[in-house]
């Protein structure tokens, strides 16, 4: 995704870039050249009204339940009127123990949530 922003916007492009990984962020500097930080996005000041577009890449698999309702009515203050967000994450698919356990592997300690609790959750936020 950075990839194609940058090659889409170019120089042109006003972007605040986080990971909580610093192994990440010395490969997108070392490759793309690119300022990234490295910081929890969770716990990001954003003021309201500041962002044209949010997006998140597999980290939103990263966010306990509890969190989620929190953090999406922070990003949704923090977008302009007309702003859009746009989140690629892994689902549960119910009732699928492979889904269930290769998500503990990978995400060890995070639950998983469906699309209908993703759904909810984000119109409770406003974003629907």
């Amino acid at each position: 995704m950075l990839r194609f922003l940058t090659y889409r916007f170019g120089c042109g492009l006003k972007a605040k870039r986080i990971t909580i990984s610093a192994m990440q962020a010395e490969s997108i500097r070392g490759n793309w050249n690119l300022q990234i930080s490295v910081e929890d996005f969770t716990q990001a000041s954003l003021e309201p009204g500041t962002c044209d577009r949010i997006y998140s890449m597999g980290a939103w698999e990263r966010i306990r339940p509890e969190e989620i309702g929190p953090l999406l009515h922070k990003l949704f203050q923090a977008l302009k009127p007309g702003g859009r967000m746009v989140h690629q994450y892994t689902l549960l698919r119910p009732g699928t123990p492979a889904t269930y356990l290769l998500g503990q592997l990978i995400f060890c300690g995070f639950k998983l949530l469906t699309l209908e609790e993703q759904v909810g959750a984000t119109t409770k936020a406003g974003f629907v």
